[in-house]
C-alpha cells in the first residue's frame, strides 16, 4: 500500500468533508441509521421482537443502505416472514452472534446465511434476483447492528481504494476474502484515527447538519433528536471508514472532477453523458461482482457433494479454485467451470442446483452484453480510448 497515495485518499475526503456532509449529499445519514438500530437494541432483541415489525422498521430507516431501487434484500426477509419467520429469525439470530460466541469465521458466518436464506426464498417460489441476499446487504445489516466489530461493504469503493493506493489484491467474485478486507479497514482506520478526520465527525454528528436530518426525513422527524448521545455509538469510526471509501469513490474525489451543478453542466452535455454512462458502466460492473461473489458461495456450499458427468461417471467435489469446481473422480481430477458447468448438464446434481447456475449464468450474459454496449456508447463519447 502506497502511504502517499493513502494521504492522498484521505486529504481529498478531508477537503470535501463539510460538502460531504450537507445537503443535497447529506453523507452522514450512516450514523443516524446505526444510531437508531443501536436506540431499539432492547426492543428489537431477536429472540422477543415482532420480526415483522423490526424488519419494515429497518427497512424503512435504513434509507439506501440495505434495500436500494434495484434489490430489496430485507424485503425479501419480510416476504420469507410470511411462511418461514422461525426460520429468517434464526437466520438472523445466527448472523448476528457476535463472532467468539461461535467457531465459524466471519466469512462462513456471511456466507451461511446468503446460502440458507436464497434457499428459502426458492422454496417460497421466489427465483428472482430482487430479494436475493448478496455480500454487499449482509456485510452492511451486520455492520449496522454490530458497527463495533463489522465495517459495511461494497465492491466497488473496495476496488477504488485498491487501485489508488495500490494495495494488495483481496480476491474478487467468487476469491473475495473478508478477513483481508477486514484487515485493510483496520489499517485504514489507524491512519486516520492520526489525523483531525475523527474530530470533524464527532462535530459533524452533534451539528446542526445532523439536526437537520431528524426534521426533515422520514421516520426521523418524529424523534428527538439525540445531539451529544450520538457521540456514544459503538464502532462510530469503523462506519468512517466505510464513508471514506465510499465518498472518495462515489463523488470521484481522486483524480476526477466532482460532478458539476446543475447550472454548471449547461453546454456541457457531452460532458455529463460521459459521466452517466462512466456511472451506469460501474454500477453494472458491481452487480457482476455481487453475482460472481454469490456465485463463489455457492459454489462452497458443493464442496463434499458428488456430482455425475456422462463420460468420467460419479465424482466428489473437493474444492473451488477460481470459479471452478475441482471434482474427483476415479480416472482423474478434472476442473469445471461456474457456472456454465452444471447450467449447461456437463456436472449433474439435484435440480435446484442447475436451476440457480442456468438463472446465474443468464443474468451474467445479459450484465456482460450490459457492461459491452455501455463501454461502446463510452467510445463513441470521447470516454474511453
Amino acid at each position: 500500500m502506497d502511504k502517499q497515495k493513502v494521504n492522498e485518499f484521505l486529504n481529498s475526503y478531508i477537503d470535501n468533508f463539510d460538502w460531504l456532509m450537507s445537503p443535497p449529499q447529506e453523507e452522514l445519514y450512516k450514523w443516524q441509521v446505526a444510531y437508531h438500530i443501536y436506540e431499539n437494541r432492547e426492543k428489537w432483541n431477536l429472540d422477543t421482537c415482532d420480526l415483522k415489525e423490526m424488519l419494515k422498521a429497518i427497512g424503512g430507516c435504513s434509507y439506501n443502505l440495505i434495500d436500494n431501487a434495484s434489490v430489496q434484500p430485507i424485503g425479501g426477509l419480510l416476504s420469507l416472514c410470511e411462511k418461514y419467520e422461525d426460520d429468517v429469525r434464526n437466520e438472523l439470530k445466527l448472523l448476528l452472534k457476535r463472532n467468539d460466541e461461535e467457531n465459524i469465521t466471519p466469512q462462513e458466518k456471511v456466507e451461511r446465511f446468503i446460502t440458507n436464506v436464497n434457499e428459502l426464498l426458492i422454496e417460497s417460489g421466489d427465483t428472482g434476483w430482487r430479494y436475493k441476499q448478496d455480500l454487499r446487504s449482509t456485510i452492511s445489516l451486520l455492520a449496522l447492528f454490530d458497527p463495533e466489530n463489522n465495517y459495511m461493504y461494497k465492491a466497488t469503493p473496495k476496488s477504488y481504494f485498491i487501485n489508488y493506493t495500490n494495495h494488495e489484491d483481496l480476491g474478487s467474485g467468487i476469491d473475495f476474502r473478508l478477513d483481508a478486507y477486514y484487515k485493510m479497514c483496520d489499517n485504514i482506520k489507524s491512519i486516520i484515527l492520526e489525523t483531525d478526520i475523527p474530530k470533524m465527525l464527532d462535530e459533524a454528528l452533534v451539528s446542526d447538519k445532523m439536526e437537520y436530518l431528524y426534521k426533515e426525513y422520514k421516520p426521523y422527524k418524529d424523534l428527538v433528536y439525540p445531539g451529544e448521545k450520538l457521540l456514544e455509538l459503538p464502532g462510530k469510526y469503523n462506519l468512517l471508514v466505510y464513508d471514506v471509501l465510499y465518498c472518495v469513490q462515489n463523488y470521484q474525489l481522486c483524480g476526477k472532477v466532482r460532478a458539476k451543478s446543475k447550472k454548471e453542466r449547461e453546454g456541457e452535455i457531452l460532458l455529463q453523458e460521459r459521466r452517466d454512462y462512466e456511472i451506469k458502466l460501474e454500477e453494472t460492473k458491481e452487480q457482476i461482482e455481487t453475482l460472481l461473489e454469490t456465485i463463489g458461495i455457492e459454489a462452497r456450499s458443493l464442496k463434499g457433494r458428488i456430482v455425475h458427468h456422462k463420460t468420467y461417471g460419479e465424482g466428489l467435489v473437493t474444492n473451488v479454485e477460481e470459479a471452478k469446481l475441482v471434482v474427483q473422480f476415479d480416472a482423474k481430477e478434472a476442473k469445471f467451470p461456474l457456472p456454465d458447468a452444471i447450467a449447461n448438464g456437463f456436472l449433474t446434481l439435484d435440480d435446484s442446483i442447475k436451476d440457480k447456475m442456468a438463472f446465474y449464468k443468464a443474468k451474467l450474459k445479459e450484465l456482460d452484453q450490459e457492461s459491452k454496449l455501455l463501454t461502446f456508447e463510452l467510445v463513441k463519447r470521447g470516454g474511453i480510448k
